[in-house]
């Protein structure tokens, strides 16, 4: 499951994918089911900043986030890189990234469902369908 979750830990885009893929795999696929529909006028198609792991530290994402406008808060993987990085560093502030806790937060609240955590389902959309409905149960508790 890749989640893309506000920061007090409200899910905004999830999709279901198999467990043997990378999750810099599924970055793009997850910032593309990202919309919010404003009342009046256009959507919102992308979010300010994305705070993420460092399994996430790849060329690719930091590119893309930088040609959309996304601020970037990604530590350095230093397992990605044989010979150290020249130039000036990636933008890093540890006092913001302790708020990616939000995303552990909701990972917990969805593994509270017992019938999510082992993943009995074969089929991918009766287990989305059941991910959807913990994520509705889990927004009612939150602005109820």
């Amino acid at each position: 499951m890749s989640v893309l979750v506000e920061r007090h830990g409200r899910p905004l885009a999830c999709i279901i994918v198999p467990a043997n893929v990378h999750d810099a795999m599924t970055y793009h696929p997850t910032l593309m089911v990202f919309r919010i529909q404003r009342p009046i006028g256009r959507s919102i198609t992308r979010p300010k900043e994305i705070l993420a792991d460092a399994a996430y530290d790849t060329l690719a994402i930091r590119t893309t986030n930088r040609r959309r406008g996304i601020k970037t808060m990604i530590p350095v993987n230093r397992r990605n890189r044989r010979r150290p990085k020249r130039g000036r560093s990636y933008r890093f502030d540890p006092m913001i990234y302790r708020s990616r806790g939000a995303v552990e937060r909701f990972f917990s609240w969805v593994k509270a469902f017992r019938k999510i955590s082992p993943r009995y389902e074969r089929l991918e959309e009766s287990f989305r369908g059941l991910v959807i409905i913990a994520c509705i149960l889990i927004l009612w508790r939150l602005l109820g």
